[in-house]
């Protein structure tokens, strides 16, 4: 009866040449499977930083185009007997005015931006070419929420009434 051993440095060797060729394998797909997600993320935060800081033009700027026309349509149909135009809400808006202002403050007296940017986990990111989903979860949440971005010019956009409203 004959008993094998191997030696000590042959595995060892055999190891870390396989090592190596995985090491050696992964840049390439890692490059190609893993697109740069911080222009998605960036804007998503901005908003919830300039909301939490009360900068409602610098937040009404990370809105996607979409989210901008529901908003200003509601406000333009709510306007009473003396309507106001699209055009002046939007300038409004941009500005950060006095509707923009009674808006977003009574959105924030139901929502603590804080709950977003200090006390939830940014988990996920599903990305299309110009679409993307982040998945965000509160620590007391069951369920995460999903925030939608859409790519509008180039530029990753919030889709605040896609996800809120």
């Amino acid at each position: 009866m004959h008993r094998v051993t191997h030696h000590p440095c042959i595995l060892r060797g055999l190891f870390t040449a396989l090592a190596l060729a995985l090491i050696l394998s992964l840049p390439a797909a890692a490059g190609e499977s893993l697109p740069d997600i911080d222009p998605v993320l960036k804007p998503a935060e901005s908003l919830f930083a300039s909301l939490q800081k009360k900068d409602y033009a610098q937040a009404w700027s990370y809105l996607s185009q979409k989210s901008k026309g529901a908003i200003i349509g509601r406000i333009t149909e709510g306007s009473g007997p003396d309507p106001m135009t699209s055009d002046a809400v939007a300038r409004d808006f941009a500005m950060g005015g006095k509707l923009s202002r009674a808006y977003w403050d009574s959105f924030l007296e139901r929502f603590d931006p804080r709950m977003i940017l200090e006390q939830s986990r940014w988990e996920s990111v599903t990305l299309d070419d110009d679409r993307a989903d982040i998945r965000i979860t509160h620590r007391k949440a069951g369920n995460p929420l999903i925030l939608r971005m859409f790519k509008e010019d180039g530029v990753w956009k919030v889709g605040f009434t896609e996800t809120f409203l």
